[in-house]
């Protein structure tokens, strides 16, 4: 049976978030044991704190080497190189975050960012809307939702970042020139901040268009290693980078910080068992090394299939998914990287089942909400039912989209 009332479908999807929203809102003002604050990271305590500690660490103009962001300093270099204009206005390269927090100059730095992220945040999203002719009251629960106010909290580039996935997704097919090379811009520009926006690359492989992938291949490479000659040591720091990424990787995989990944679930279920049945000690390293590779050869064959389906929500999901939980840990911010996801269920023509249609909202309710669940006052379960829930979406419509490919195929 299909749905044939998409508009049905997006009404029942912006009210559901709209009350949660109020409910939030009541219980952060009015039942403040609920800590509701905790939609923001760490209650908000550690505000902007991405913002302020790259501006830091990139103060002395040689970040990869500076004591400071040892084992933190894991971005590509533009991302240190364009902050290089807030680092002339205030003297970053003395201050601890703490202080940050008390230097007007500084906190002005920080709102200056995080208008500029805002407004090509709206922007993308607008020409998204415009582009796959959307009813603009989708972008109701995606500007109110738990992710973007968290990710706002955080200073991080995630929101640029993610505006130039938009910006990509909304222009890659246009009939126009100019719009199709600022598309694969964008792309680049998104891989070289935040690193795995690079499988959407997949679309031009699939499409053949070599003319694009030369043109992203050598703008990514100046765009990757250029910005080291703004460094001090150069290209000198090329191998500290290298060992604070495979450093920062292997901690923070684990770490309890709220993300999006099967290893850190499997890992934390594994702690669980060692103590509550006395299961054998090591058993989480196992599940982690386990889950670590079960979940990459998902994600593998999940671009194996976006080669053989033509719906583009379909085609979409399975990269972005990919791209989302093939990372050793995607932060819980990167959830950001999904909202094309729901945009693009409502762009389709053809109808969905009734229960690929009920998953889905699920799915986009559970993301999009504010209510946090916090269990002795610092455990973020909704965020784990997340996590949980996004997980159980994308292993459905693997499974639902394997079954219908390979169906069409034996017939």
């Amino acid at each position: 049976m299909k749905i044939t009332n998409k508009k049905q479908l997006l009404n029942v999807l912006v009210y559901s978030i709209l009350i949660s929203y109020i409910i939030h809102l009541f219980l952060l003002f009015f039942v403040p044991s609920t800590h509701q604050w905790n939609i923001f990271f760490a209650d908000g305590k550690d505000l902007l704190a991405d913002f302020f500690n790259i501006a830091r660490f990139s103060a002395n103009k040689d970040v990869y080497l500076n004591p400071k962001g040892l084992g933190y300093t894991c971005y590509l270099p533009l991302s240190y190189m364009l902050l290089y204009p807030f680092i002339w206005l205030v003297d970053f390269n003395n201050m601890t975050l703490q202080e940050c927090w008390l230097n007007p100059q500084a906190m002005i730095c920080a709102f200056i960012f995080i208008v500029i992220s805002i407004i090509l945040f709206v922007h993308s999203l607008c020409c998204f809307v415009k582009k796959y002719n959307l009813s603009k009251l989708i972008l109701i629960p995606l500007f109110i939702s738990n992710l973007l106010f968290f990710s706002v909290e955080r200073g991080n580039w995630i929101i640029v970042t993610a505006a130039f996935m938009y910006y990509f997704i909304a222009f890659y097919e246009s009939d126009n020139k100019k719009e199709r090379y600022f598309a694969a811009t964008c792309l680049v520009i998104a891989s070289v901040l935040k690193v795995y926006p690079v499988f959407l690359g997949i679309i031009y492989i699939q499409k053949k268009d070599f003319k694009i992938i030369v043109y992203c291949f050598i703008l990514g490479i100046i765009l990757t290693f250029l910005p080291f000659l703004t460094f001090k040591s150069g290209f000198r720091a090329i191998p500290t980078f290298l060992e604070t990424l495979k450093w920062n990787s292997k901690t923070y995989a684990v770490e309890l910080n709220p993300k999006f990944g099967l290893p850190y679930l499997c890992y934390w279920f594994g702690k669980a068992l060692e103590k509550l049945i006395s299961a054998p000690d090591g058993i989480s390293n196992l599940f982690l090394r386990i889950s670590s590779i079960l979940i990459r050869v998902i994600c593998v064959y999940a671009i194996i299939l976006s080669f053989k389906v033509r719906k583009i929500f379909y085609k979409f999901l399975l990269i972005i998914m990919a791209a989302l939980y093939f990372p050793a840990h995607s932060e819980y911010y990167c959830g950001l990287y999904l909202f094309p996801i729901i945009l693009l269920f409502f762009s389709e023509e053809e109808n969905f089942s009734r229960i690929e249609s009920v998953i889905f909202l699920i799915f986009s309710i559970v993301l999009l909400q504010n209510i946090q669940i916090v269990y002795a006052g610092w455990f973020n379960i909704t965020r784990i039912i997340v996590d949980v829930v996004s997980l159980m979406f994308f292993i459905y419509e693997l499974i639902n989209i394997s079954i219908i490919t390979f169906l069409k195929e034996g017939n």
